[in-house]
Parts: structure tokens; sequence; C-alpha cells
């Protein structure tokens, strides 16, 4: 399993920033994300950089509930895939 949470917010990035000025929405800086999830922001950077060996259930259900309360569309799959053969090692 790989965490995928940066390309997530990443292409939110890109589709905000292709839309009018007047149409976008702000997406939460990993500082702010942290915050609301309720863990350190170096936590969440090595969460969102798959420099983690576990995830709590609990912290990846919170991080999708933060980001849909900020508005954005998020299911498990914008959070983790899975790569066969791939080690993460």
């Amino acid at each position: 399993m790989f965490v995928i949470f940066r390309s997530y917010l990443n292409r939110l990035e890109a589709i905000q920033k292709s839309k009018p000025e007047g149409q976008r929405q702000r997406v939460p800086s990993m500082e702010e994300l942290a915050q609301r999830v309720g863990i350190h922001p170096v936590t969440l950077s090595n969460i969102s950089n798959n420099n983690i060996k576990q995830l709590n259930l609990e912290t990846g259900g919170r991080i999708i509930h933060t980001m849909r309360s900020f508005g954005f569309p998020m299911d498990i799959s914008d959070l983790l895939e899975y790569r066969e053969g791939e080690t993460t090692e």
C-alpha cells in the first residue's frame, strides 16, 4: 500500500488554479490540515510523502473527513493505492 495524498493535493491545486479566479476554492495548507486533523504538521508531511510504515485507520479517516469539510470530494482511493509487486522498503 502506498499513500498518494500528496498527488491528490497537487491535483486539487492544479484544478483550482485552472478555474477563473472568482470560482477558485482555496486548498488548505499542510499546517492547517494537520491542525484540523489533530496531528503534528511533520506527521502529516510524513504521511503525504509516504514516509511511514503504518497509517492508523482513524487518522486516515480524519484526513478524508477534514478534506470533505473543506468542500473537496475525497475517498480512500485519494489517500491510498495498492501497487502489485512493489514494496515500501
